[in-house]
């Protein structure tokens, strides 16, 4: 059996319904590292790039979403975050506290889980519009409306994306 793995998933982000299938195929395929890297859409690219190894990184290359961690690597690593009193860009920070780590194995996987801020409204500049809660409906709306359009996208870029090449894809209507 392998290590106890932990994901730090943002709440505005979307995931595919096997997200965590891939991760666990992905963790045993690269035979268990400290940390996995997996892919997230960015619009036009994927957060991290595969060009660049992991201690190359910068910030805003990598995102929470990103992240498995060994569950010990994850502890050590986000209380080093803690202890620096980082408030932006902890993904990145978290990162560099495991490459810190000597015993730690970091590795890349080619497979996109989700999508980058996929479930962020534009909730901020309806607050600098002035414009509160009695739009509810407007707002719920919207939200559905981007939601599926951001769906649509990436299942139609899922097909097309160099980060993933798999034979049960679950944005493949057809088996369903």
């Amino acid at each position: 059996m392998g290590a106890q793995y932990s994901v730090f998933w943002d709440d505005d982000n979307y995931f595919h319904p096997d997200a965590v299938r891939q991760i666990r195929e992905q963790v045993e395929a690269h035979n268990y590292p400290s940390a996995l890297l997996m892919r997230v859409d960015f619009g036009n690219q994927f957060l991290p790039p595969l060009s660049i190894p992991p201690a190359k990184l910068q910030i805003g290359q990598l995102d929470t979403a990103n992240l498995v961690l060994e569950t010990r690597v994850s502890v050590h690593a986000y209380s080093q975050v803690l202890k620096g009193g980082v408030s932006r860009a902890t993904d990145y920070f978290a990162l560099q506290s495991v490459l810190e780590l000597p015993e730690c194995r970091v590795a890349t996987s080619e497979h996109c889980v989700g999508i980058y801020d996929g479930l962020r409204p534009s909730l901020s500049y309806l607050r600098r519009m002035g414009i509160r809660s009695n739009l509810v409906y407007w707002f719920s709306y919207n939200r559905i409306y981007y939601t599926v359009r951001k769906l649509l996208q990436f299942c139609a870029g899922f097909w097309n994306a160099p980060c993933v090449y798999t034979l049960n894809d679950p944005c493949d209507i057809s088996k369903k």
